[in-house]
């Protein structure tokens, strides 16, 4: 079964290939990236060895740790595992859960984290062959490493994925979701602080490697630095330890994979009953835009995706501003700079993220705009009244506090020209950007932390070019904001060109992006429908 399914992920992968030309490009550029990052830590474990550096040991054992502390973060904050053998795809197949765990556990290996983490693995063993006790240990750590990783983020995003699926936990998850992102942002950057008041770095990576050592991160990875400082007690609780935790992780794999071969339908909560919203519809008027803004709206309520970025939008200011205020109190020189107002701004940076690719989470509910003749430009002017509906108020409540937080109410106005041009103006972007290139992404009510087979590239470069639209576009007015802190009519210029630069941006991209879709959607309706190989 083993060879099957490894066989059967590597055909998958192939036919995905020939589907797409994009999907070649981002395996091209992810395979350099991880070669790139392989070879850093290969030459940095090398180095450690045979340069005799006394903390080479406690590095290898953070890094190490963090690498499997990344496989269970990345796939919740980033775009998800890839989920090539769904195993709903097994539901009506003969095969129990126990059978499939082997070929499954083998074939998440195949691709470049999978790839990438054994040969770091392999290259731990090496840096550990100082003597035959302590290599075996490595070889034992490297196995139990690599197998904690892999199943830790599959029982993770498996485990959670369920859970979201279910509307009731959906709709109370962006709460959750944004209380525990913006502690675990601030906890970094109080770390970061913790860190350059440390005189003694060697002492500061010996507490972290004691630290990691003894968290189920590190259980494994920690056990050939025991061995071969001759903690035999710790090495022994430490290799059991890594053992039970790998076994209970196997065993709850398997209880979610019995899950899913019998209940292989991932959507939830289409038998409870949805509130009216007539407010919606009085907001946004019942002309195409409106209507397209009023759907939008409903998903901005309910989509578990939709409520991840507004989640998001709040996360990153609060982060933002923290790290300031932290770096202000440690004495660090920031000058007179208001750092506060960094919090607005980032926000009006990450507006039209939502907009480049907008369409890739109707889907193939494309189709309704394309029967019913729905004109471009209002498509992307809908989606755009509907996410400045969302994202208005939270910016003026940003604005405002960061006046209070600061005390300067005189930096109000050329603050809220500044994010103008960048969220008008990144908005513009997008909605020209993303009527290009689209992605499939995830449906909707399906497990949220999985990928699909039909690459992210396009969704990649699309938030590049929307993220440098924004920044370029706000370049002028930051510029005379800055000078109307001396000259006044630089300050009411500002305002004047903010606005016009990102209304300006608007027109522009709504007009252009209206114009492509008007002759493309049958290509848009294809490129956002999920493949299968």
């Amino acid at each position: 079964m083993v060879a099957v399914l490894v066989g059967l992920k590597l055909r998958l992968l192939r036919n995905a290939l020939r589907q797409s030309a994009w999907r070649i490009v981002g395996v091209v550029l992810a395979t350099a990236y991880g070669l790139f990052l392989v070879a850093l830590a290969v030459v940095g474990m090398i180095a450690l060895r045979f340069t005799g550096v006394a903390v080479g040991p406690d590095v290898v054992v953070v890094g190490l740790s963090a690498l499997t502390l990344g496989w269970t973060l990345v796939p919740l904050l980033a775009s998800g595992m890839d989920d090539t053998l769904d195993p709903g795809r097994f539901a009506l197949l003969p095969l129990r859960a126990r059978e499939l765990l082997p070929g499954l556990v083998a074939s998440s290996l195949v691709g470049v984290p999978g790839v990438a983490t054994v040969l770091i693995a392999l290259a731990s063993v090496v840096f550990w062959a100082t003597g035959a006790l302590p290599a075996i240990a490595a070889l034992i750590g490297a196995v139990l490493g690599v197998l904690t990783s892999v199943v830790l983020a599959r029982v993770v995003t498996t485990g959670l994925g369920g859970l979201m699926g279910g509307r009731r936990f959906r709709d109370s998850a962006a709460g959750i979701v944004a209380v525990l992102a913006s502690l675990s942002g601030v906890t970094v950057a109080m770390g970061m602080e913790a860190v350059s008041r440390t005189p003694n770095a060697a002492d500061l990576v010996g507490s972290l490697a004691a630290l990691a050592g003894w968290t189920p991160f590190g259980w494994a990875w920690s056990l050939p630095a025991d061995v071969a400082s001759g903690r035999w007690g710790s090495a022994a609780a430490k290799l059991g330890c890594a053992v039970v935790l790998v076994a209970g992780l196997l065993r709850a794999w398997e209880a979610l994979l019995e899950r899913r071969l019998t209940s292989p339908l991932e959507a939830r909560g289409g038998g409870e009953r949805v509130g009216q919203s007539g407010w919606i519809d009085r907001l946004v008027g019942t002309s195409s835009a409106g209507a397209v803004a009023g759907r939008c709206l409903r998903y901005w309520r309910r989509d578990p995706r939709y409520i991840t970025s507004i989640a998001m939008y709040l996360i990153l200011p609060i982060v933002l501003v923290v790290s300031m205020q932290l770096q202000r109190r440690s004495g660090d020189d920031l000058g007179a700079v208001p750092w506060e107002f960094f919090g607005p701004f980032s926000l009006a940076m990450l507006v039209g993220l939502s907009t480049c690719q907008d369409l890739a989470y109707d889907g193939t509910a494309v189709w309704t705009h394309l029967t019913t003749g729905v004109p471009g430009r209002a498509d992307r002017l809908g989606r755009l009244i509907a996410l400045g509906v969302v994202v208005g108020p939270l910016f003026v409540l940003l604005q405002l506090a960061a006046a209070v937080i600061s005390g300067r109410w005189d930096l109000v106005v050329p603050s809220t020209a500044v994010g103008a041009a960048a969220g008008l103006g990144g908005a513009g972007a997008a909605s020209w950007i993303g009527a290009i290139l689209q992605s499939p992404a995830a449906p909707a009510g399906a497990n949220p932390f999985r990928t699909t087979n039909g690459g992210g590239l396009q969704a990649m470069i699309a938030t590049m070019v929307t993220v440098a639209a924004s920044g370029i576009l706000a370049v002028p007015v930051l510029a005379l904001a800055w000078a109307g802190l001396d000259q006044p009519w630089a300050a009411v210029a500002a305002p004047v060109v903010g606005l016009g630069i990102g209304l300006g941006a608007v027109t522009l991209g709504t007009r252009l992006g209206g114009g492509y879709l008007d002759g493309h959607w049958p290509e848009v309706l294809t490129n956002v429908s999920e493949k299968r190989a």
